[in-house]
């Protein structure tokens, strides 16, 4: 009607022109970037035991950060500091969203996971954590996360390691 810019209805016109809806095209860029996030998660995963991932069949992977035995609150904070920490570093953009009690069920799985507990006094509690959306087909690159995942791995241990993270502790 002339409202709106035409320029998402293009956008999605031409990709699909460009590279094709089915399977050889915009879907296997999508499955490449599944891929790339399971090589993520996994790598980090085994790098950074403190790093308790949401389960996903997307491109995006959650995690909160946690040691064994530890409280949602205290888990929450670490996960806030650790992520203040990527917000003021130029290396990585990541985002954090926060579940809430909707997600109830899945917030105790995820605690029971690694002997965590709900500690929080003022209801069900709710837990924050890091997002990472693999959109980028680069990352389905083995050459790229070769590169790359070294190096979150290493932003991470040093937000887990800085002053804020240990003042929160």
């Amino acid at each position: 009607e002339g409202s709106r810019s035409a320029a998402g209805a293009a956008a999605t016109w031409l990709t699909a022109e460009t590279l094709g809806v089915g399977a050889d095209g915009f879907g296997a860029l999508m499955a490449a970037t599944v891929e790339a996030r399971k090589a993520f998660e996994d790598t980090v995963q085994k790098a950074v035991p403190e790093a308790r991932f949401l389960p996903a069949d997307t491109n995006v992977a959650c995690f909160s950060l946690a040691s064994p035995g530890e409280g949602l609150s205290r888990s929450n904070v670490r996960t806030q500091a650790v992520f203040d920490h990527f917000q003021r570093s130029p290396h990585f953009a990541v985002s954090k969203t926060t579940l809430g009690i909707d997600n109830a069920a899945l917030i105790a799985n995820l605690l029971a996971g690694h002997d965590g507990h709900n500690d929080c006094l003022d209801g069900p509690g709710e837990m924050l954590v890091i997002r990472c959306v693999f959109m980028n087909p680069y990352w389905s690159e083995p050459s790229v996360r070769q590169d790359l995942l070294p190096r979150f791995i290493e932003e991470l241990r040093q937000a887990l390691a800085s002053p804020n993270e240990a003042q929160a502790a």
